[in-house]
């Protein structure tokens, strides 16, 4: 079994080595510590499963998520919070995530759920299912009442909502600790996905729906 871990705390990363020996067959680990690299063996090797460590922050834990899930779709990946928090999981399993485990579990759930999504099955708690299905309800809700939305990614509806309020490439780069490049990409994408042409239309459509 082939495994990539990311996270950027090698500590962490050491950690799950040591669990994920006790599975009882031979395991080859890859380790990423930021979007880039992740990507970049994403694309370049083909693996069981990834882990994706909250212990990155939020919103490029979730950036390596959707990221990875848009280039192998069928790639199992489990997402380990740092600590129980059930919007986490629900954000997680809602951007593509099979299984979300939370770091202060014991080992043996991480390596349940390892086992249950190379088999394309999903692993969660009773709690979090519900709190997912909530969720789901309503963002179908909000999705009716604004066509067009349903078809961006939570990124790319984060930087729509900059984009609106003013914020230039280069800051919405800073914040968000991507690319000036990767911010004008989705850009374009916002603009095609809305069928806008230009900022000044993307501010009022924002604006019909504040």
């Amino acid at each position: 079994m082939k495994i990539l871990i990311i996270d950027k705390n090698a500590v962490v990363r050491a950690g799950m080595h040591l669990i994920l020996k006790e599975v009882g067959e031979r395991i080859a680990f890859d380790d990423a510590e930021d979007i880039n690299d992740a990507l970049q063996m994403v694309r370049k090797n083909d693996y069981d499963v990834v882990l994706i460590g909250l212990s990155l922050p939020d919103l490029e834990g979730f950036g390596i998520l959707e990221e990875i899930r848009r280039d192998k779709p069928c790639l199992p990946i489990v997402v380990v919070g740092m600590h129980a928090d059930e919007q986490l999981a629900v954000k997680a399993y809602i951007l593509g995530a099979d299984g979300f485990v939370e770091a202060e579990k014991t080992a043996d759930d991480l390596i349940r759920a390892i086992e249950k999504v190379v088999k394309g099955r999903k692993f969660a708690s009773e709690k979090i299912v519900e709190a997912v299905l909530v969720e789901l309800r309503t963002i179908t809700i909000q999705n009716q009442a604004l066509p067009g939305l349903k078809n961006l990614s939570r990124r790319e509806k984060q930087i729509a909502e900059l984009l609106a309020t003013g914020v230039t490439n280069k800051e919405i780069a800073w914040q968000l600790e991507i690319n000036v490049k990767t911010v004008s990409t989705y850009k374009t994408r916002i603009l095609s996905k809305l069928n806008l042409k230009n900022l000044a239309e993307l501010v009022k459509y924002q604006l019909s729906y504040a």
